[in-house]
């Protein structure tokens, strides 16, 4: 195969791959240019990483019109679709980010949200924003909720704290971004966005990432919210928030620990869990074959030393 210089910045992005020959790290051959149907067949095929071999022939000219630039960023979604997972070092990130600051808007109207390969889009947009596309990605937060990876990532929070503020009071949760949102609020410290925060955690549909979010808010803002979470979804296993429950001296949690132990349906891994959180959380000195029988003559006379952060028999 014919191998000559098309653009050594693309050659270079191609090289940081990994796991290509030396003729197809240093060059991409104008030979190789791909028709819309291999595209598209290529596409169909279940991928456990990025087709390489196919990526390798998406080419960028060195003065690309805006329909070529169209046309690269398409070529590079559509070969990252039924791939089995996308990773933020995967090579079309710095692929798309060629295309330049200037070719932002076209990035962005590619990157739309519950695509997948679309995440792509949104990781080069990241690399590319700087102070000078800053207006571009508060213009757009509004229409396009998942920059707010981009406004969280720069630091651009309290710019953006009126959209934001509307966006987790409308309980925007289904849409990416809005993790990265209650980050934002969260860091702004501001004692007035407290209820707001707390009504995100009590509603979210997973809760459990609002809570990693809030990491600047003091955490007896949301012990109600936080309690009430684990109990609404409850269903999805020990390893759920149940954990975070008990830090906070939730007897229910503790309770729930030995309703796993004694249910022979519950799953070998959920039960090793409770083991585990009965360990940290307690020091009850119990044989294994006495546990149940010690647990429902003392269960009522069980609670919280908020000192050792521990679950005690009462004195």
């Amino acid at each position: 195969m014919k191998i000559t210089i098309l653009w050594l910045p693309l050659a270079l992005v191609i090289a940081s791959c990994g796991d290509i020959s030396n003729s197809e790290q240093d060059l991409i051959s104008k030979e190789d240019a791909l028709t819309q149907t291999q595209i598209m067949e290529r596409s169909e095929k279940r991928k456990k990483v990025p087709d390489m071999d196919m990526l390798l022939r998406v080419q960028l000219p060195s003065e690309p019109s805006k329909r070529e630039i169209i046309d690269y960023i398409n070529s590079i979604f559509i070969l990252s679709r039924n791939q089995e997972s996308y990773d933020k070092g995967d090579p079309q990130i710095l692929m798309l980010t060629l295309v330049g600051s200037e070719s932002m808007n076209l990035l962005l109207s590619a990157s739309k949200d519950g695509r997948k390969q679309g995440l792509y889009g949104l990781e080069a947009i990241r690399l590319l924003a700087d102070v000078h596309s800053k207006d571009f990605i508060l213009k757009n937060l509004r229409t396009h909720p998942f920059l707010a990876k981009v406004i969280w990532d720069k630091e651009w929070c309290a710019d953006a704290e009126s959209i934001l503020v509307s966006f987790v009071s409308a309980g925007y949760g289904a849409n990416h971004g809005y993790y990265d949102m209650i980050k934002c609020l969260d860091g702004l410290k501001n004692p007035e966005y407290y209820p707001l925060l707390r009504k995100a955690l009590a509603e979210s549909w997973d809760p459990y990432h609002v809570l990693l979010a809030l990491t600047h808010t003091p955490d007896t803002e949301f012990v109600d919210e936080l309690r009430e979470a684990w109990a609404r979804k409850r269903e999805r296993g020990v390893q759920y928030m149940t954990e975070e429950a008990l830090e906070t001296g939730y007897l229910p949690a503790f309770h729930y620990l030995w309703d796993v132990f004694d249910n022979e349906e519950i799953s070998d891994y959920d039960q090793r869990h409770a083991r585990r959180l009965l360990v940290r959380f307690s020091d009850f000195d119990i044989a294994e074959n006495e546990l149940m029988n010690w647990y429902q003559i003392n269960k009522n006379q069980i609670e919280f030393d908020s000192t050792a952060k521990k679950f005690v028999l009462a004195k």
